[in-house]
């Protein structure tokens, strides 16, 4: 399955009646959708290819019209990406001045000393989880974070939603108002686990010198 989705290929996450899934496993095909995975009991997630436009809103109100009392509603899919947030007295050129200044902060500038349950005593001792490997299973870890991709491993991880190896992406559905914390949750707790230290970057993993796998099992 391709990292990305191409322009005229569209999914939709189903919240239908559990016990209807095989039903529209089955016809599906008939109104031009595949079936891609089932994401819970009662969700599941549809593809649909476009040959022309605006052919995806009928074909999705035929599959919906013939199958009223099993399909609840309809979701677009989409990936999540990493955002910034902007509050009313932050302009863009702020934001901007901000972002560039924090590249060029200096690593001895990072906030020590670091206040936990006695961590910079336990890295002292050598405990920076140098040699462990920590797998991630949650809503999936933005691979390109400053804070992790040096401490990534692509190659042992996977999505369990597109059956992926290397694309652990968080990815959510337009529908569901989520805050960020929702979809990032993954790329939080990876942080909390080994974000890298000395970075320039005001964090660090309490094992910033651990491997990190992605197990994206979840919107």
């Amino acid at each position: 399955m391709d990292n990305h989705l191409e322009k005229n290929v569209k999914r939709y996450a189903l919240e239908i009646d559990s016990h209807s899934i095989e039903k529209l496993k089955t016809h599906a095909e008939t109104f031009g959708f595949t079936f891609i995975t089932q994401i819970a009991s009662n969700v599941v997630l549809f593809e649909l290819r476009e040959d022309h436009d605006n052919q995806a809103k009928k074909r999705l109100d035929d599959f919906r019209e013939a199958f009223p009392n099993e399909i609840i509603s309809v979701s677009p899919y989409q990936l999540a990406t990493v955002r910034h947030r902007i509050t009313r007295a932050t302009t863009p050129n702020k934001l901007s001045e901000a972002l560039l200044l924090r590249k060029k902060r200096s690593s001895n500038l990072v906030c020590e000393p670091y206040y936990d349950s006695s961590i910079q005593e336990a890295w002292a001792l050598g405990y920076t989880g140098k040699g462990v490997t920590v797998a991630v299973v949650d809503t999936g870890i933005e691979i390109h974070h400053p804070d992790l991709v040096k401490n990534m491993n692509i190659k042992l991880s996977f999505s369990f939603i597109d059956k992926n190896q290397s694309y652990i992406t968080p990815q959510k559905t337009h529908n569901y108002k989520e805050f960020d914390d929702v979809t990032i949750h993954g790329t939080l707790c990876a942080g909390v686990i080994a974000a890298e230290k000395g970075n320039g970057v005001c964090s660090a993993g309490v094992a910033f010198n651990a491997t990190l796998v992605g197990k994206c099992s979840s919107f």
